[in-house]
């Protein structure tokens, strides 16, 4: 029974982004049959060149080298772009998520105390381990990746970074002239975007809470508990259920121990007080 819950939740979390990737393929595959279509400049393009000049398109990276040339290819881009970016965005945020959790479920294992009481929805991968990421990311790019740019130079590195920051000035562009490099290519820069995320996303929180902004639900947050993710609100209701009692007056009774606990604080606090002065005496 505990098993068929348990992969019924993971359906649950899981089916949700497995939709989103497959509709993200297919608008990719037909927008790259319409553009070859539309496009004489694009027909004489293999199909994964399309496919990484859409790709480019709606990271908003736009390295400038691929672009439509005719007028229906135009408006078609216009609205590829409306329905692509979303869809991308999307996609590698939860990416994102999920790699986070990995993380903390990674670290829960070694330092499981600590770690069952972090509030995973309420806090990103540290700083350090993101910047630890970006480091071997970039290593891997400045080893690995081709461009038209002088190799193990700075234009390595500059080729990373304007291309996870979506700049993409054009100056340096990567090479795709295999599927291999395209593959190769393609998978790095949707590996470097969701660190690009993930890092906007921590630096953004990290701001939020310099100015004691609270954006989450305290019931919507996550508390990981034996491994597994488990909601505030979700809590509440085991406990309820458990006690033949309603949602709310568990979060009633809560909320009065909250304040008991309050009021009963200043007073051991005096007591001690009032010990170490005899103690002293």
């Amino acid at each position: 029974m505990k098993n068929g819950s348990s992969m019924e939740k993971f359906l649950r979390r899981i089916a949700p982004q497995a939709i989103i990737v497959l509709v993200l393929s297919l608008v990719m595959v037909a927008g790259a049959v319409v553009f070859q279509y539309l496009d004489p400049v694009l027909a004489k393009q293999s199909f994964y060149e399309v496919i990484f000049f859409e790709f480019i398109t709606i990271s908003t990276i736009g390295y400038g080298n691929q672009y439509p040339q005719t007028l229906h290819s135009r408006i078609f881009s216009i609205f590829f772009s409306i329905i692509g970016i979303p869809l991308l965005v999307v996609t590698l945020g939860n990416f994102g998520k999920y790699l986070t959790k990995f993380y903390w479920k990674a670290y829960g294992r070694f330092y499981s105390e600590k770690t069952q009481q972090k509030l995973v929805n309420d806090i990103d991968m540290p700083g350090p381990a993101i910047t630890l990421l970006y480091s071997f990311t970039f290593l891997f790019g400045f080893i690995f990746i081709p461009h038209s740019g002088e190799s193990y130079s700075v234009d390595d590195w500059y080729l990373s970074f304007i291309s996870f920051a979506t700049v993409g000035f054009g100056d340096k562009i990567p090479e795709i002239n295999t599927f291999g490099k395209f593959s190769m290519v393609t998978t790095y820069l949707l590996w470097g975007t969701i660190l690009n995320i993930m890092l906007i996303t921590y630096v953004t929180r990290w701001f939020s809470q310099l100015f004691d902004r609270k954006p989450y639900r305290g019931r919507d947050v996550e508390v990981l508990i034996g491994g597994q993710c488990i909601t505030v609100s979700e809590i509440t209701s085991l406990v309820a259920e458990q006690f033949h009692a309603s949602p709310h007056q568990i979060r009633a009774m809560l909320h009065d121990i909250d304040e008991i606990m309050d009021d009963i604080k200043p007073n051991e606090e005096a007591e001690t007080d009032q010990n170490s002065e005899i103690i002293v005496q």
